[in-house]
């Protein structure tokens, strides 16, 4: 009877010995790989994705290039290829067109239930947003005609709204690099079309300290080069209670703008408020050129413009901003 108790005890001591030796293993090659940096191909997984995303959004969404996963405390997600197709009513085949976008999170980080990223960069978008007549917008997902795939993990429906704190919050981004963005906007309401290009922005909103951009494109035909700075996220996500304070500097059409003025949430849809002085501008030009107003001639010396804009459209914009000067 001894004999067999002390075999049986050498049998699971062993057996635990073995799970702990193990354990050991397992945890010193994912610290390596960690420490190491280990890329590891995602391309497997694209068609999952695919039909995750379609389901979700019910539109089209393919993945033409690699995805791939760089294993660090620091991991980054690469994906390149990415399309997702507009609406029925859309005007182009394409909501969503995007050449390249790596994202970089903190592991660490995220085991506290915050997201951290150490680097965002985006390449080579076009995006095609659009309003109807009625105002129904092409961003809105879940009204596409596209049949969601039931095989693919449905969403989780649960909301925020019961008051508890959520799981995941944002602390920060270290470093953002957005690079060949073009967005059109085509309002039907106003019947006109507008494009924005973003040749390049570099900035970044670490958590608790300011955010810092800088950017250059076009505008329609006209060029820019500005530097935004603002406070901190934190206060950006309290604007239902606080005011958030931002400032714009550079060149527009050759021109030199300072601008300045805060971003107010109480009541409805958030309001930007910005107080701005102008010298030698063709104000009937511009808005000719944009087509919000034909034949208007209207110049400047030097002047000092107030404007509010507040609106969910392009069309709510225009009737509900207000200027004075």
């Amino acid at each position: 009877g001894n004999l067999m108790t002390t075999r049986l005890i050498r049998i699971v001591k062993g057996f635990f010995l073995s799970l702990i030796l193990l354990a050991l293993i397992g945890g010193a090659s994912i610290a390596g790989l960690m420490l190491w940096g280990v890329t590891i191909d995602l391309g497997f997984l694209k068609s999952g994705v695919e039909r995750s995303a379609e389901s979700v959004l019910e539109r089209q969404v393919s993945i033409g290039g690699p995805v791939t996963l760089e294993f660090s405390t620091w991991p980054a997600l690469d994906i390149q290829g990415l399309e997702i197709g507009n609406d029925g009513s859309g005007s182009t085949p394409l909501f969503l067109s995007a050449g390249r976008a790596r994202v970089q999170l903190g592991i660490f980080p995220l085991l506290k239930g915050t997201i951290e990223i150490a680097e965002l960069i985006v390449e080579d978008i076009v995006l095609n947003l659009e309003q109807n007549e009625n105002g129904a917008a092409n961003w809105e997902f879940g009204s596409g005609t596209v049949e969601p795939d039931h095989r693919a993990p449905q969403p989780d429906t649960q909301s925020d709204s019961d008051g508890k704190t959520p799981f995941l919050s944002f602390n920060g981004i270290h470093k953002l690099s957005l690079n060949n963005i073009t967005l059109n906007y085509r309002d039907a309401a106003l019947g006109k079309t507008f494009e924005f290009r973003l040749d390049q922005m570099q900035g970044k909103a670490p958590a608790g300290k300011p955010v810092e951009i800088n950017f250059l494109g076009l505008v329609q035909d006209y060029s820019y080069d500005l530097s935004f700075s603002g406070d901190s996220l934190e206060h950006l996500r309290n604007v239902a209670e606080r005011a958030w304070s931002y400032s714009l500097k550079g060149e527009v059409v050759g021109k030199q703008v300072a601008v300045s003025g805060d971003l107010v949430g109480q009541g409805g849809d958030p309001q930007a408020n910005l107080s701005f002085a102008v010298d030698d501008i063709d104000v009937g030009l511009i808005l000719d050129h944009l087509g919000l107003v034909e034949g208007l001639e209207a110049s400047t010396g030097s002047m000092e413009f107030k404007l509010a804009l507040k609106g969910a459209s392009m069309n709510e914009i225009v009737q509900q901003s207000s200027l004075s000067f």
